[in-house]
């Protein structure tokens, strides 16, 4: 299983990339499931591709726990603004070894102006930091 992870404090943008990704791996014909853990704003199932399965999980996942019964060949994760960084990078470390994973960090001005120590630390872990604003097929390549 894949799971690409992402982070930030940006809401509207991670639904957006969620959205964005989950139509590109479908559409390259794996079996992908989203999970929407943010916040602020829950994601429209409806606008997602066919297929795709979806899940609101609305509070501090266990990463272990809460993938244990998914079948799927990629899991998206939109992860809540609110999940501290430290705390879930280490989480991530009690994943089984056959669960590849992918961190992004969406990074726009306002974490930079206002949360620079919170932007260090999501940047520090993420596998790949993507400006905002973003170009979906430059983050697709960068996968």
């Amino acid at each position: 299983m894949n799971l690409n992870l992402l982070t930030g404090l940006v809401s509207v943008e991670k639904i957006d990339l969620t959205i964005a990704l989950a139509r590109h791996f479908t559409a390259q014909g794996e079996q992908v499931t989203v999970i929407d853990n943010i916040s602020r704003l829950a994601m429209d199932a409806a606008t997602l591709p066919a297929g795709v399965a979806y899940q609101r999980i609305n509070r501090l996942l266990d990463f272990r726990t809460d993938l244990a019964e998914i079948n799927a060949d990629r899991v998206l994760i939109a992860l809540s603004e609110t999940a501290p960084p430290d705390q879930t990078f280490t989480a991530l470390l009690d994943l089984p070894t056959h669960v590849q994973v992918q961190s992004l960090a969406l990074i726009d001005t306002r974490t930079c102006d206002c949360f620079p120590a919170i932007r260090e630390r999501l940047e520090a872990y993420a596998d790949l930091t993507v400006a905002i604003p973003f170009d979906v097929q430059e983050v697709i390549a960068n996968l």
